[in-house]
């Protein structure tokens, strides 16, 4: 009988197609020559006091678990300003396993420290891996304070409104004090906001009481003063209540665009459903001027496409705004934005240049059928691989699409003979896409026979549900393939930060604005090893990208899209 096994896939890519484009690939077998590392990491506790002995270490082995000796493992520990804390090369001994050490320093940074580790040997494919650890004083224990979330925006009236999460976890305290810093830059490099130092507004400190395992929100608000036409930066960092200690922050991150107001403003009037609208313009801007574009929806819509004529070198951000929504795309090349699920309401478009010269030729906007009523589709549900062993796991790709007016929740399940088996909750808003693709795990009976999964999707505030059912093959030596419930999306750091090139993800690819990736699905299991069990897989899936590669003129991201496809094995 053959061995059961499961196949793990999770595919992490970067930006940068121009176009809906359908990859199939090889998973990565064309480099059998090298063999792969796997790495661990760990430190002997999670919080340390100032002048602790952090002992650090971990394993290397094969894919298969074998130790392997004399490996090169780099160790780089950053503090929480990125700032190399230590440094050092160890290697691995007979038994797989390597260690080292090194004292904090009495005046270290109090906050998060991050653990890099790169293992490598001739022969071997690299292996990175990473953890993490707190510092911390006597004063206050065994407790972690971290940024929990954050948000800077513009309003009108130049009005600042500024969110940020402060949460704490701690093994002596019920509830602390801190003092809460904001420090915002305006285009020039210049700060013209610190709570601290009374820039911008009087001395305040923010005190700010967090209780244990709790979040605590912050809200700071002022008006910009003399503002001038650029990016504004900002910095927020939480420290002790006598501003003394910084114990975490945010890195600086780009706040919003500050613009004149437009140039012109047009006014398309109101737009039916299935009708068409178009107006030549013929406008010329420069960098960071803008063009306002105005319309009403009397009737809710399923789909709006905004289609510029504008010249090569043009290039607009553009911000689709209504009284309680907001969405947001950069035309470059691509000269079409399509939305979904339109409320009826009066819009604003703000046509932003970030080229340094533009022209807009004309504005064309098309409409689709009148949304009459909230609604939930179940488009297609197939299973990952035609049959599944007794107790072993399967993945469905479930394929869903909706209609809505106001923002909402998809919950997606499935059931095994009445018995949940996975659950998923998605949120959902107007004016962004109105499909996805979800991933639920179903574990097989024991038995080998035929059931039934029930798929069922909910959208919860419109309180509509729709359910279908798909057939499952139970049945002995065969293979599992359990394709991994999620795509991460990561870009890298500007060239010029030299000091940290680590990924940085997001969980939303809105919020990259980069590659949307659906239809993951094993195509083929093209060849098997000698015990029965899978060696050769071919792995597809769809990717579209919504930026392009190049950000100014002759300075690009890179060419063609980045990927990585990782298969695990589990006996």
């Amino acid at each position: 009988m053959k061995t059961k096994s499961v196949i793990l896939v999770a595919i992490i890519l970067t930006s940068l197609l121009s176009q809906i484009s359908s990859s199939t690939t090889q998973s990565g077998f064309e480099q059998q020559e090298l063999i792969s590392l796997k790495l661990t990491v760990w430190t002997d506790k999670l919080c340390y006091f100032l002048g602790d002995l952090v002992i650090l270490g971990g394993t290397v082995s094969s894919e298969l678990e074998d130790p392997i000796e004399s490996v090169a493992v780099a160790i780089e520990v950053k503090d929480p300003r990125s700032n190399t804390a230590f440094l050092d090369i160890v290697y691995s001994e007979a038994d797989g396993s390597y260690i080292d050490s090194f004292r904090l320093p009495d005046n270290a940074p109090l906050g998060k420290y991050k653990v890099y580790v790169t293992a490598s040997k001739t022969g071997y494919e690299p292996a990175s891996n990473q953890t993490e650890f707190y510092v911390t004083s006597i004063e206050l224990g065994e407790t972690i304070v971290s940024v929990a979330g954050h948000k800077v925006s513009l309003q009108e009236g130049d009005a600042v409104t500024a969110t940020f999460n402060a949460t704490m976890v701690s093994k002596s305290l019920t509830s602390a004090v801190f003092s809460m810093r904001l420090v915002m830059a305006s285009p020039k490099g210049q700060i013209i906001y610190d709570n601290f130092n009374g820039i911008g507004t009087e001395v305040d400190y923010k005190l700010t009481t967090v209780y244990n395992y709790s979040v605590s929100t912050i809200n700071i608000e002022f008006v910009l003063q003399s503002p001038i036409v650029g990016y504004y930066s900002y910095f927020f960092g939480i420290y002790s209540a006598d501003t003394q200690i910084l114990y975490d922050s945010t890195l600086w991150t780009t706040a919003f665009l500050y613009t004149q107001p437009p140039l012109t403003t047009i006014n398309l009037g109101t737009i039916n459903p299935e009708s068409t609208i178009s107006t030549d313009t013929n406008i010329h801007t420069n960098r960071f001027d803008s063009i306002q574009i105005n319309f009403n929806l009397f009737s809710p819509l399923q789909t709006l496409t905004i289609k510029l004529d504008i010249t090569e070198e043009s290039r607009f951000d553009a911000n689709l705004k209504t009284q309680a929504l907001e969405a947001k795309k950069t035309f470059y090349r691509t000269n079409e934005w399509i939305l979904y699920n339109l409320p009826a309401d009066e819009y604003t478009l703000i046509l932003t240049t970030i080229s340094n010269k533009a022209t807009l030729n004309k504005v064309t906007v098309e409409s689709g059928y009148e949304l009459i009523s909230p609604s939930i589709k179940i488009v297609s549900a197939e299973a990952t691989s035609q049959t599944a062993t007794p107790n072993g796991k399967i993945s469905y790709h479930i394929y869903v699409k909706w209609n809505i007016t106001t923002p909402d929740t998809i919950t997606i399940s499935a059931k095994l003979e009445g018995t949940l088996q996975d659950e998923a909750t998605y949120s959902i808003q107007p004016l962004y896409s109105n499909q996805r693709d979800f991933y639920l795990t179903v574990t097989a009976p024991s038995q080998p026979d035929y059931y039934t999964v029930e798929i069922n999707t909910t959208l919860n505030e419109a309180k509509i549900y729709t359910t279908t059912e798909v057939q499952l093959e139970v049945r002995y030596g065969d293979y599992n393939i359990t394709i991994a419930p999620e795509v991460k999306y990561y870009k890298m750091p500007p060239w010029w930060q030299v000091w940290n090139r680590n990924p940085i993800y997001v969980d939303d690819p809105n919020e990259l604005s980069a590659l949307d990736i659906t239809n993951i699905k094993i195509e083929t299991i093209d060849e098997f090893d000698g015990s029965g069990n899978p060696k050769f897989a071919t792995i597809s899936f769809q990717a579209y990208n919504k930026l392009s590669g190049e950000i100014l003129e002759n300075l690009k991201f890179g060419e063609g899209v980045h990927y990585e496809i990782h298969i695990k094995f589990d006996s």
